[in-house]
Parts: C-alpha cells; structure tokens; sequence
C-alpha cells in the first residue's frame, strides 16, 4: 500500500500512470467506509504569530500623544479620584490633565511638595496677598501656612486664597445645587480656574471656561461675600436691595425685610 500511495502522490517516474496505480488498490480501499475502521481526531498545528515590532520613533511617539488625548476626559467637567477635590481640582487647572494623570503613587508626596512651594513663595512675597479681592488678616495667613504644611487630607476652602496668590491666577466656584457663586479675584491674572462644588463638598473642575460661559454661571445666581459669610449683616441692605437679589432668584420677595434676607440667606448659603 506504502508502495503504490507513493506512486500516486510523488509521480516522480514518467512511467507511473496513475490510473493503473488505483486499478491496483484492494476494492475495499474504495468504498467510503472500512469495517472496524478506527477513527482518528487530527488536531492542527497553529503556527503562533511573532508580534509586530514597530521601529518607527516618530510613529511610536504620535501614538503615545494619540494615548494620552483619548485618555483625557471630556468636556465640561473633571472629577479628581482622589479625596482631596479641592486641592486636584486646583492643580488640573494649574498643571493641567495630563501632568494630573501621570501621578500614580505618591499622591500626599506631590501635595505637601505644592504647598511647601505655595508657603515659601508667599513668604518671600507677601505682597500677592494684597492683589486678591478678599482681606485675611496676618493672624489667619499664618494659620493657612499652618494648615497648609500639616494636613495631607483635605484641603479647607479658607486656604483658597493661598491658591489663587501663588497661582496668580482668578478662582471661580459656583454651587451646583445653591444659588450662588464665590468669585476670587486677582490683580494680574490673565486666567480663571472654574470649579464647581456640589451638595457632598466635592469638587469638579471646568477646564477651558469661556468669559461668556463664565457670565452664564452667575446668571440668576448671588455673589458671595465669601463662603463662610455668604451675606453682609443685615443692617448693611436696604428693602429695595434685598428685593432685586430675591427678584435675580425668581423668589418672592412680598415679606418683611428680616424674612426677606433670611430667605435669600437660605437659598445661597453652602
């Protein structure tokens, strides 16, 4: 059989004729079955593929900047992972997404390094503090100082203005859920970080805000005095005053004068 079946696939030999090979073969050769036949599984051999090596720098690079642009969320808002909101939030809008993302450990490390830097720039410039649109006393500079080098948990909004000195940068918080916003100023800064806080104190961050989409924010929204403070004492606003606020709050305003603020006081305060 080993004979003939190499003359019929291997017909090296001219004088191999193919049809008197197969007149040759047993007839029970050429039935479809065989009895007692044996069956056999054949199990094929995969060549595993080598994987491609790319030795294009300049394409290697491109996909790496592909990466890193896909890997950025999307507009409008970003909320930071870690516990800190406030703080991340404020060095997004500073570093930006990228530089955030690239912090994998080390997260404490990186933020009492920011402040150690925000506690000795200010020192060595104590004038910045005058360049914001909110007084602080020496006393309760220090204090930010102190707080600032001491606790890795959670940044307090009473050190905000520490932040927008050192970042020389405007820092514009609105409430999501309160009808209000905390607009910090500063003298020379050409850029504003918008940041939004909802009802759980977590913050989110709105990079590239517009100047128009800035304007939309404090729509049928109050500025605060600060956010401790929300309101001037009372005595401060007359009648007519506290009713236009009402009125830019769509809230009635047909009410004595102490209602009338403690009700606006309700609906801005965080």
């Amino acid at each position: 059989m080993t004979v003939i079946a190499d003359k019929i696939f291997y017909c090296y030999s001219k004088n191999n004729n193919v049809c008197d090979l197969i007149s040759q073969l047993n007839e029970q050769m050429l039935h479809d079955t065989i009895e007692n036949e044996k069956h056999m599984t054949i199990i094929p051999i995969v060549k595993k593929e080598q994987p491609i090596v790319n030795n294009n720098p300049i394409s290697s690079n491109e996909k790496k900047i592909d990466s890193q642009i896909q890997n950025t969320p999307v507009l409008p808002y970003i909320t930071p992972k870690q516990r800190d909101t406030l703080f991340w939030s404020l060095f997004i809008g500073q570093y930006g997404y990228i530089d955030y993302d690239r912090i994998t450990f080390n997260e404490g490390v990186k933020k009492l390094e920011v402040h150690q830097k925000i506690v000795d720039t200010l020192r060595q410039n104590p004038t910045r503090w005058k360049q914001v649109n909110q007084k602080i006393t020496k006393v309760a500079i220090e204090e930010v100082y102190s707080d600032l080098l001491t606790n890795i948990k959670k940044s307090a909004l009473d050190n905000i203005l520490a932040y927008a000195c050192y970042f020389q940068k405007n820092i514009f918080i609105v409430h999501m859920q309160q009808k209000s916003y905390w607009d910090i100023q500063y003298e020379e800064a050409n850029e504003t970080i918008v940041l939004h806080l909802d009802s759980d104190n977590c913050f989110h961050i709105q990079p590239e805000c517009s100047v128009e989409e800035i304007q939309q924010l404090k729509n049928n929204r109050i500025s605060l005095e600060s956010y401790s403070k929300p309101l001037r004492p009372l005595s401060f606003y007359k009648v007519n005053q506290l009713q236009e606020m009402a009125s830019s709050l769509h809230m009635d305003y047909a009410m004595k004068k102490q209602d009338l603020y403690e009700s606006i006081l309700h609906q801005i305060k965080w």
